[in-house]
Parts: structure tokens; sequence; C-alpha cells
């Protein structure tokens, strides 16, 4: 089974998003001011005492149409004009009450200065590791500020729920990745879930494209890779991602 995530953009419209960050309102995705997202995102403001949330999602889980997830990143209060930090609250919401009946609750987990975060989104990808699991992705995009050197990515982190706590599966996985400054390149890596062995977790098998892109007329070096031999196993409670996998890899 494939799991495809969401596509990076090209740099000129990621610029543009750069640009709108730095008067975000609130970003409101799926239903979050609606029944049953609302009530639970009541519940965290409450909390929190912080009115809005800088970016929100709530959707259902794809895969699993009856299990619903929320996602709330709040910036906090300490956070400058030219730092801006994020907490972060993961749940999982009961369809009829809006009760949350798991959450994973983290502190300062973005940062986000010249190397902007500028979306945050629950993965519309499916993500059957293990028979019987509620397992989700939540993809973030990022790109810096230069309008010359580009690197703006993709990446992935993946989390379970284990009763009333919701673990991380992965973190870091570079799913999309725009890089260069001038003769630049596109690296899109696609997860597809291997044949699960017994009451394990499934592996994931990296299907990975690399092209090469000319801007301003530049004469460039053709690049056009394929491959799926890397594999990626869950070892010691996670699903390690390979080092060139990760953001800001020398690879």
């Amino acid at each position: 089974m494939s799991a495809r995530l969401h596509p990076i953009f090209h740099p000129a419209i990621q610029l543009l998003a750069f640009a709108a960050f730095c008067g975000a309102a609130p970003a409101f995705a799926g239903d979050c001011d609606k029944t049953p997202f609302a009530t639970a995102r009541q519940t965290i403001i409450a909390e929190r005492k912080q009115v809005e949330p800088t970016f929100a999602d709530c959707t259902a889980i794809a895969g699993s149409p009856d299990v619903l997830a929320a996602m709330f990143a709040y910036e906090q209060p300490s956070s400058s004009e030219d730092v801006k930090t994020f907490d972060v609250e993961l749940l999982i919401v009961d369809a009829r009450s809006g009760s949350i009946e798991a959450r994973l609750s983290r502190s300062k987990v973005w940062e986000s200065d010249a190397y902007k975060i500028d979306s945050a989104a629950i993965s519309e990808a499916a993500f059957p590791l293990r028979a019987g699991a509620t397992i989700f992705g939540v993809v973030e995009t990022w790109s810096g500020s230069s309008s010359v050197s580009f690197y703006n990515i993709s990446k992935l982190s993946l989390y379970e729920r284990r009763g009333e706590a919701i673990v991380r599966l992965m973190g870091e996985f570079v799913s999309d990745m725009y890089q260069g400054d001038g003769c630049d390149r596109q690296i899109t890596r696609e997860l597809r879930v291997e044949p699960a062995r017994g009451k394990g977790y499934a592996a994931l098998r990296v299907h990975e494209k690399e092209i090469s892109v000319a801007r301003d007329s530049q004469s460039c070096a053709p690049v056009d890779l394929e491959s799926d031999r890397d594999v990626i196993r869950y070892k010691g409670g996670i699903y390690p991602v390979p080092k060139r996998m990760k953001p800001f890899a020398d690879n």
C-alpha cells in the first residue's frame, strides 16, 4: 500500500506563503470550528488560556473514517517577532461528544525564524502499519527566506494511539525537498507499507525520485533518478529515519 504525502510547492509559491506567515491569522483546516471538534478546541483553549491556535487541522484519520483526530499548534507568548516557538497538541476526539479520548502535548516543538514553518496538517495518507492500531501522520511545510538559494521541505511525523496516550512512531522524515541556487534539485519520497508479518509493525519502503530544475536560463547537468532500495523498519519503539532523509542532511 502506498502512502503519498502532500507535495511541496514550487519555490515562488513558497515565498508567497512565507510572506503571508509574517502576518498570519489562525489557520483552520478541516472542521475545527464544527461539532464535535469545536468542543475539544474549547477544552484546549480553556486549559491554555490562549484564544486560538496559529495552526489547526481536524479530520477523520485516513483509513479509519470513524476515528477523529485534531492538531492545534500554539505560538508561545515568549516568541519574538524574529523567532516564533510553538507548542503542539494532538488529540483523538470522541465522534459524538467531542471529549478528548487520547492526547499528546508537546512543548516548544517548532522554532520558526529565518527558516519558517508555513503550514501543518494531519496527513491525508493512510498508514496501516499494525493490525487494529490507530496510526496517523502530521505533515509540516517549511521554507527559507532567501529569494535566491532555496531550501523548502515537507516533513512527516507518524503517531499511534495507545489507550489515552498518543506516542510518536517516526519524526523528521523529509517527504519532499526543493533545494538549490540556480541549478536546483527536487526530491520526492513516497512511503509504501510492506506486508506485515504476524502481529508486529509493517516495514516502510521508500520510493524516491530526484530531478534537476534549471532556473534563470542556467545550463545545468540533467538529473533523473529513481530508487526504492531503502526500507525503514520498526525498531526500539520507533521507525528510525535514515540520516540522509532528515532535514538539512548532506546528501
